[in-house]
């Protein structure tokens, strides 16, 4: 009995999740379907693995997921026991990530003051060129009065202002767009402290994939997921011919996502379905048909009481 009951906690310990270790492997996003409100992204990765039960995890790093909508398929020789989300507390503390943002965060607020120091200055050059420019108007019609100016003087004089306000007005432009790059690289970065800030323990999230693998082989891993905050909206263009006679209509889209993962290099597809998950047939009710056989319980009657008579 005893052997018995040793055998047994060694076949349960041994097929539990955390008898072999989970092997975290690199995957890229290549497809996403977009709907009107969330997004279906899936994943590929290629893993080297041994005979055996296998522990896959690709990392995710998404802000919400939908844990119902997790899959994923191992093109490989064995049989896949089990997908699901798993989050790992990671216990090193984030003090040292705050540190970094608050540094890159101050340099570059120090980088906009120099920014927005360099645009005053030309502003102040657009100024005084504008007040010698007016300057040099009324001192002209002062000399026509008095004496006729050369046009040599005029044309260079106006060339000179010319070419150095669209100089200066080129170098702001330039200035604004740096400018306006620097504020979206601040919030960027205060939205992580942020999160960094109200999150005491970091956690990791995997897609946890049971894998038992019939011999050592390399195996391809492909992991869909359900993802919030991303969205497309349809813009319409209207091209109307000049005789009225013909109008053609292109829709484009309009495309947002802030889940948290970086679409490069990603096939994207539009859907306007509402995706379904998690939804099962209702249970239909029994339906008894029962029907009272009176006419024939009222014949064997008679049928007894003919008999009793006879």
């Amino acid at each position: 009995m005893k052997r018995l009951c040793m055998s047994m906690i060694l076949v349960i310990a041994f097929f539990t999740p955390s008898a072999f270790a989970g092997e975290v492997i690199s995957s890229r996003i290549t497809d996403v379907t977009l709907f009107s409100g969330e997004a279906l992204v899936t994943r590929n990765a290629t893993a080297a693995v041994q005979k055996g039960m296998q522990e896959l995890l690709i990392e995710i790093e998404a802000f919400r997921v939908d844990s119902d909508s997790v899959s994923a398929k191992v093109m490989g020789s064995g049989e896949v026991y089990g997908v699901q989300i798993k989050d790992v507390p990671v216990k090193a503390s984030p003090r040292t990530e705050i540190a970094d943002l608050e540094k890159k965060i101050k340099e570059l607020r120090n980088s906009r003051r120099v920014l927005t120091d360099q645009r005053d200055v030309l502003s102040k050059k657009e100024k005084f060129l504008e007040s010698l420019l007016s300057f040099a108007e009324n001192q002209v019609s002062k000399d026509i009065q008095t004496k006729f100016p050369k046009i040599e003087d005029i044309s260079r004089t106006l060339a000179f202002l010319g070419s150095q306000l669209q100089t200066i007005d080129k170098g702001r432009q330039a200035l604004d767009l740096k400018v306006e790059m620097v504020d979206e690289e601040i919030k960027r970065l205060e939205r992580e402290l942020a999160q960094l800030g109200t999150v005491r323990d970091k956690v990791r999230r995997f897609i946890e994939i049971v894998f038992h693998s019939s011999r050592d082989q390399t195996v391809t891993v492909e992991a869909s997921y359900m993802c919030g905050n991303a969205y497309w909206q349809p813009l319409y263009k209207v091209a109307v011919a000049s005789s009225l006679k013909d109008v053609d209509l292109t829709m484009f889209s309009k495309i947002r996502q802030k889940t948290g993962e970086d679409w490069n290099d990603v096939a994207v597809s539009l859907s306007n379905v509402i995706p379904l998950r998690g939804v099962e047939p209702p249970e239909p009710s029994p339906w008894i048909l029962d029907i009272p056989r009176y006419e024939r319980k009222a014949r064997r009657g008679a049928e007894q009481v003919v008999m009793e008579k006879a």
